[in-house]
């Protein structure tokens, strides 16, 4: 995903978590909106879920998932949260999670 592709804004994550919809699932929480552009994510993690060398890992496994199963030019900003759930050795159960996740928001999905 390249830096172009991301949210990193603090105004921006804002916006996005107050005016777009929300989707809920055992380890993470999306906060969606549809933009007129390309796919845009951000993502974040609380220090809940561990020191910075572990949420640094989480945020590199969700970016990897994301890379592997959202369209680059599917028009929507993302917000993909670890809830405190989040396990890091399950990283293939949680890739399929947000699979599932993303396909039930009407995110194209990369098979």
């Amino acid at each position: 995903m390249k830096k172009a592709d991301r949210i990193l804004d603090h105004e921006e994550f804002a916006e996005i978590r107050k005016e777009g919809k929300r989707f809920k699932s055992p380890n993470l929480l999306l906060h969606y909106r549809s933009n007129d552009s390309k796919a845009r994510v951000g993502v974040g993690v609380s220090k809940k879920n561990g020191n910075a060398v572990t949420r640094n890992l989480i945020k590199r496994q969700i970016r990897a998932a994301i890379d592997r199963h959202l369209e680059p030019g599917t028009p929507i900003d993302l917000i993909v949260t670890a809830r405190y759930e989040y396990q890091t050795q399950a990283g293939a159960a949680i890739e399929g999670e947000l699979a599932a996740d993303l396909e039930a928001i009407g995110a194209k999905r990369i098979d």
